[in-house]
């Protein structure tokens, strides 16, 4: 809820902001979980340009994807990867969360990827 709150407040529609106060919030409870969080945020510009209303939208994925990782994956390191992407005269947000977890396949005894 903190999270939600936090990402209507005005200082937040800028997303690397809204990413930087999620972290903050995030990595108590990663701690908490035995996992070691690595935020790799480097070659991003000062701003990334994107929508003010699609800024909850992406903190609310990202959220769901770390959270996942501390309920099911039993990983012991998360990652998350922010970049800008060009192709042509476009530019590509990309967010990769990632864990050395025991992965989706786990239950058919396949063994976690690495972070």
């Amino acid at each position: 809820m903190r999270l939600a709150i936090d990402a209507l407040a005005a200082e937040d529609s800028d997303l690397l902001s809204a990413l930087g106060n999620m972290r903050y919030r995030m990595e108590p409870r990663l701690k908490a979980a035995g996992m070691d969080l690595q935020w790799d945020a480097r070659g991003l510009p000062e701003e990334v340009d994107i929508d003010p209303d699609a800024v909850l939208p992406v903190l609310r994925i990202v959220q769901e994807a770390l959270t996942n990782a501390i309920k099911h994956s039993r990983a012991r390191a998360v990652r998350v990867t922010l970049g800008v992407d060009r192709r042509g005269d476009a530019e590509w947000l990309t967010i990769r969360v990632t864990d050395n977890g025991r992965g989706l396949a786990a239950a058919a005894g396949s063994s976690g990827r690495d972070c």
